[in-house]
């Protein structure tokens, strides 16, 4: 299973909305399911966007009503990973990126009611099971694989 970086710097992001059903962010009314988690910066601004994982970008694109512009990332497991929202996006279709690469600007484009990024993860590609990435991400900011941070230190064997 590949390893997943946080797709935001440190110290930068609280988290707004998660995996799961969720009162309707736009009216205010009726329960919907949410399919990904929200990450909003913490002042405000808008946050460069790193890739979660080493992968090939497979679509870069705009969806007015939804998504706004997004891109997905899939990785050598299948995974894919998708970003909403975005403000800019810096990466090609068939674009090999690796984990920590910053591949876009955080936005709120789209259906959207302020700057967060939208994080989707999906096992077995686009026609997979869209699957909760908050363990994944999680993971990720307890151990501190940041975009920008020093790999955690490999553990050496323990000497007789």
């Amino acid at each position: 299973m590949a390893t997943v970086t946080f797709p935001y710097p440190a110290y930068t992001y609280r988290w707004t909305s998660g995996y799961g059903n969720r009162v309707d962010p736009i009216t205010g009314q009726g329960v919907g399911f949410h399919g990904g988690v929200d990450i909003a910066p913490t002042n405000g601004q808008l946050l460069p966007t790193h890739s979660p994982v080493d992968g090939i970008v497979t679509v870069p694109a705009f969806e007015a009503n939804g998504a706004g512009n997004n891109i997905w990332i899939t990785d050598s497991d299948q995974v894919l990973w998708k970003f909403f929202h975005l403000s800019a996006i810096w990466v090609k279709t068939g674009q090999r990126v690796t984990a920590g690469e910053r591949v876009a600007m955080m936005g709120t484009t789209g259906a959207s009611t302020g700057v967060h990024g939208h994080v989707e993860r999906w096992q077995g590609g686009a026609y997979g099971t869209r699957t909760d990435p908050t363990t994944y991400l999680k993971e990720a900011e307890t151990v501190g694989r940041y975009p920008g941070a020093p790999a955690p230190p490999t553990p050496q064997p323990e000497e007789p």
